[in-house]
């Protein structure tokens, strides 16, 4: 995950860390959800879909960090080809609900 010094690059000098109330997580189904003060849903269109990008390109790296983590926590992950890891990673992901990116191999290259 970047640092909260990579962060503030990518958003600027202006920007500052949100005591965000509406941001809900909970650790023990792992169910989560946003929903924003009216601040923010009263704000320009133009506004919240900028805001929105930035904090979707955050949450996009940390899902990317998220599922090689899963791959790799999957039994027998180094004891079989990565085909073969990567066909029993997909049938894990959907019987968790979870969606499997296509491009999981190249996501695994990366990470």
């Amino acid at each position: 995950m970047a640092s909260d010094a990579d962060a503030f690059d990518r958003v600027g000098n202006d920007a500052f860390p949100l005591p965000m109330p509406g941001l809900f997580a909970d650790l023990s189904t792992g169910a989560g959800c946003i929903a924003p003060p009216d601040a923010f849903v009263q704000s320009s269109g133009y506004l919240r879909l900028r805001i929105l990008e930035g904090w979707r390109g955050s949450l996009d790296e940390l899902r990317e960090k998220a599922i090689v983590s899963l791959f790799r926590e999957t039994p027998g992950a180094n004891q079989t080809s990565l085909a073969e890891r990567l066909d029993r990673f997909r049938t894990r992901c959907l019987s968790l609900g979870i969606e499997c990116p296509c491009d999981m191999e190249e996501l695994l290259r990366r990470r």
